[in-house]
């Protein structure tokens, strides 16, 4: 897919190098959907057409944390110098990007499927179409100081070739859960010498990287949706029962997640000794079945709430333990 999600309540936004519309809340004159549009050096708002790459965008992820916003047709980028109340938005070439910081942009904290587009070197100025309105295409653009959410500062980033997807709720049925035990998995050797004449209870230390392999399969028929979300994941605690875990994850049918987790241990080495052990890493196979809501946004703006039903699977490790591998008498 091509949008993003925050988590529920926020804007979905385009991946970097995906074409997308931006699409105003305020209507046109006419009661129209109006999108962001190159015109001869200028940006406009027009109305919103399919397929017209005058109104195609994609996103080019800069190092400061903010994109630079990059029109199909003319190959320039959205620009506004300085950013101030009234300064016009206009195309610069791309060799200004990384050089101009008036060529970045960020998205705001606006809940629902619009969001405000800030200007990076001053937030409170964002992209705005001027005056109240009623607006005609062709009216130019400008940056504005915030306006608490008035239509004609807010947008929507929204899919040229596709659907795009928000995850508005997930709920997991962790009753019904089904855990089947694997073979460990070996990790890293740990090894530890006692050179004392007498035996020694001696620590070993290790990081290990947990990875949990998991996947989202919806019901035959159901939507082909891929989104990064925030929210619960099913998981397995370290006594292996089911858990949620709160964090940044991917809805689809195949992602994984790593978790780098430290094991210490003390243990009995006998005199003039060395040993080796090995890191296990218990762990079970998790099934059980979820529904999630999504808010689906096809490319003219309009939007409809569906519901995915499925099984979620992921391979847990969920617990480290050693194992001794070899003992060795020394000097």
């Amino acid at each position: 897919m091509t949008r993003t999600a925050d988590g529920p309540g926020r804007p979905a936004v385009p991946l970097p190098g995906t074409h997308f519309y931006i699409l105003s809340k305020a209507p046109s004159a006419a009661g129209g959907v109006l999108a962001i549009a190159a015109a001869d050096g200028r940006v406009i708002v027009a109305a919103y057409q399919a397929d017209d790459d005058r109104q195609l965008w994609t996103r080019r992820a800069l190092s400061d944390g903010s994109y630079a916003l990059i029109n199909k047709a003319a190959d320039l980028c959205i620009g506004a110098y300085p950013p101030q109340n009234g300064t016009p938005l206009m195309l610069y070439p791309l060799d200004q990007i990384e050089t101009g910081p008036f060529t970045h942009w960020r998205d705001d904290q606006v809940p629902g499927d619009y969001n405000a587009i800030n200007a990076s070197v001053d937030w409170e100025q964002k992209i705005n179409i001027p005056t109240d309105g009623p607006y005609p295409p062709g009216q130019g653009l400008v940056t504005w100081q915030w306006s608490h959410g008035a239509p004609n500062e807010l947008w929507a980033q929204v899919s040229a070739d596709r659907f795009s997807y928000k995850l508005v709720s997930l709920a997991f049925d962790t009753a019904k859960a089904r855990i089947d035990p694997l073979a460990p998995i070996a990790g890293n050797d740990i090894g530890v010498l006692n050179n004392e004449s007498v035996q020694a209870n001696l620590p070993i230390f290790t990081v290990q990287r947990l990875t949990t392999a998991y996947g989202f399969h919806p019901v035959a028929g159901s939507s082909d949706i891929e989104i990064p979300y925030h929210g619960p994941r099913p998981a397995l605690d370290e006594n292996g029962l089911v858990v949620l875990v709160e964090g940044d994850w991917q809805y689809g049918a195949s992602a994984q997640s790593f978790v780098d987790t430290p094991f210490q241990i003390i243990v009995a080495v006998p005199p003039k000794t060395a040993v080796a052990y090995g890191a296990r890493e218990a762990c079970a196979q998790l099934t059980l079945s979820y529904t999630a809501t999504f808010n689906r946004v096809s490319p003219d703006g309009g939007s409809e709430t569906i519901e995915v039903g499925g099984s979620f699977t992921a391979m847990c490790p969920y617990r480290i333990y050693a194992e001794l591998e070899n003992s060795s008498p020394i000097g």
